[in-house]
């Protein structure tokens, strides 16, 4: 039991760290096209 349970946690610890890099880079992505958009309107 205490070895599933290690096994599961550590799972869920390497799936929610590949979510939140997941999420950064889309972020930066989307950030990036927008920043971009919003200078191209600007000049």
């Amino acid at each position: 039991m205490n070895a599933a349970q290690g096994a599961a946690q550590h799972w869920l610890h390497e799936i929610y760290y590949l979510y939140n890099k997941f999420l950064e880079m889309v972020c930066k992505v989307f950030f990036a096209k927008n920043f971009r958009k919003k200078a191209g309107n600007r000049v």
